[in-house]
């Protein structure tokens, strides 16, 4: 009888017009992204390309615990795409199909979790605006610069977690919940303003020192990569990023009246506070409710959209327009109070699903031509042609400006090797490059490296050509870049 009457609250839930408005967005939008993959918008940087080649380093052996050359951010996104390179061999595509994963996972988990915390409707409403929020979002989960789409995969299933079936936390609740703190703490700082808020949730209804000795113990397994790199580097990894000389308020509201608005594509200095201002106003207010309706999973969505941006603050990287990355740590809290509020309008929730949805899927038709594809969208050709002629020049190990290095490395599966000048991310690279009987140089022509090596006297034999956007400087012997630069500057 019971599995009669869960089958037909199964069927009914599954004819719910905002679960079928759901079900419509999420093809969509996973439709939307796999096509995508061939146009113009699936173009990666240095940054990605380095979690592409930590991947396929995966597959030989060569596992790191951060990202190469930080004593921040882990890997779980390389092993899990390294894995599938074993399995079918690397590429940008499976790389970029892994990414998709996560943020799907991640909608999931934020549907699941607004709909345990006040409603079925509210979390499709969640769920839709999370997965087609921007354009800009909708790029950007499959072109991961590392720990950002498992860092929200993480965070969302510790408050799912936490929720659980009763009000008292178990043993099982206090392992998962403690378990994806460990997890948090190695992925991202950024990502335990999802998972320290449901850990506190847990630890107020936890009864047993026996459960809440288990969720220590957990958290400490999740974070044994954290924990063993931290040792190995004396405690690198807690040093803070010196960041720029602002007030630490200013740089928090900068998250939203900067950094969301360039999430949305909105650049204007009025319109972009307009923006921020909205969307500090949604976070605060709907935590406040929250508090007031004694709803502890709207609670705790709230209290990691006011924390993600002091995170941020804390650990001193930039926050100006270029950065819009940082507004995807906001998105499930703020995509989690809109919904909630939409759900208790009739019409409201749909209406402004479907409005959302067009704009940024007609967004994303006009960016790249009717989704037009392209030659070798991840790469491009203007590194697949500077690919080319070093290859028959026989320059294989070269020195290059960081925004070239890495894609050239990976655009060549490591047939050529560049090591970055700046910020020097992976020592074998370098070495290698230092180590070319033959020094051969790639820069932006007329950058800060470029003149910086123009204004040096007296340098060895070189021809300077222009390969499509590029300068490579090729010298006759072995010659030590390094120091000429450092004179020169």
């Amino acid at each position: 009888m019971n599995g009669a009457t869960g089958a037909l609250a199964r069927l009914a839930s599954a004819r719910r017009p905002s679960t079928v408005l759901f079900g419509l967005v999420l093809v969509a939008g996973l439709v939307l992204r796999l096509l995508a993959l061939r146009t113009s918008l699936a173009q990666q940087n240095s940054d990605t390309a380095v979690v592409y080649l930590m991947a396929r380093h995966v597959t030989h052996g060569d596992i790191r615990v951060f990202y190469w050359g930080q004593f921040y951010g882990g890997t779980l996104l390389q092993l899990t795409a390294g894995l599938l390179f074993w399995l079918v061999g690397p590429s940008f595509a499976a790389l970029q199909i892994v990414e998709i994963v996560f943020w799907l996972a991640a909608c999931l988990l934020l549907r699941s979790v607004v709909a345990k915390g006040v409603g079925a409707v509210a979390g499709d409403l969640a769920g839709c605006l999370f997965w087609l929020a921007a354009p800009f979002m909708v790029g950007f989960s499959f072109t991961d610069p590392g720990f950002v789409g498992d860092a929200l995969v993480i965070g969302l299933a510790a408050i799912r977690l936490a929720q659980g079936p009763s009000d008292k936390a178990g043993v099982r609740r206090c392992l998962g919940v403690g378990f994806c703190l460990g997890l948090a703490l190695w992925t991202s700082p950024v990502a335990l303003a999802l998972a320290v808020p449901a850990t506190l949730w847990v630890c107020v209804r936890v009864r047993s020192a026996w459960a809440a000795g288990l969720g220590v113990a957990a958290a400490a397994a999740g974070a044994v990569p954290w924990l063993y790199e931290t040792a190995k580097s004396h405690f690198k990894t807690l040093h803070q990023l010196p960041g720029p000389p602002e007030s630490p308020i200013g740089r928090y509201l900068h998250v939203f009246t900067q950094v969301v608005p360039a999430a949305g594509g909105v650049v204007e200095i009025s319109a972009a506070r307009a923006i921020g201002a909205a969307a500090l106003v949604t976070v605060l207010l709907g935590t406040a409710l929250a508090l007031r309706r004694r709803n502890p999973t709207m609670l705790v969505l709230g209290a990691s959209g006011l924390l993600a941006p002091a995170v941020v603050v804390a650990s001193g990287v930039p926050i100006d327009p270029t950065q819009p990355r940082y507004a995807t740590y906001l998105l499930p809290a703020l995509a989690a109070l809109i919904a909630w509020a939409l759900s208790r309008v009739r019409f409201a929730g749909p209406v402004a699903v479907i409005l959302v949805s067009s704009w940024t899927i007609g967004t994303v038709w006009n960016s790249t031509n009717g989704l037009a594809a392209v030659s070798d969208p991840a790469i491009g050709t203007p590194i697949t042609a500077l690919a080319a002629r070093l290859e028959r020049t026989g320059r294989t190990d070269v020195w290059a400006d960081y925004w070239i290095a890495y894609m050239l490395s990976a655009a060549t599966q490591e047939r050529i090797v560049a090591g970055d000048l700046s910020p020097r991310r992976e020592e074998s690279y370098l070495i290698r490059a230092a180590q070319a009987p033959k020094t051969t140089v790639v820069l932006y022509p007329g950058r800060e490296n470029e003149q910086a090596l123009r204004a040096v006297k007296g340098l060895p034999p070189h021809e300077r050509t222009l390969v499509g956007p590029f300068a490579v400087w090729a010298f006759n012997t072995r010659t030590d870049v390094d120091r000429y630069l450092q004179a020169s500057y």
